[in-house]
């Protein structure tokens, strides 16, 4: 992992240039967004994710108080897993509408 963490920060990140996250959020429009972020995440730091959430309609800020950035981290794990289980349950009620 830190090999490839390693890369994409000597080709310049992953994104095209900087603020491009922010500057294309209007393109999620209404769609609902979660985000898990971890207090002591410093790759991806809690004021970015709370200006985020803060741009965003339809946005749910899911803060983990003892995680980092690693999704694999037990509170951030645990949320995720919550949040794609709720997913998945809407998703496998909904009746199609032609039955």
């Amino acid at each position: 992992m830190v090999l490839l963490e390693t890369w994409y920060f000597m080709q310049g990140g992953f994104f095209a240039y900087d603020n491009y996250i922010m500057e294309n959020l209007h393109k999620l429009g209404d769609l609902r967004v979660d985000i898990v972020q971890g207090q002591y995440d410093t790759i991806c730091p809690m004021t970015f994710a709370w200006q985020v959430a803060s741009s965003l309609a339809n946005s749910q800020l899911h803060i983990s108080p003892m995680a980092a950035h690693d999704a694999s981290e037990g509170q951030n794990r645990e949320r995720l897993q919550q949040l794609i289980a709720a997913l998945w349950l809407k998703h496998a009620l909904q009746v199609p509408e032609n039955g």
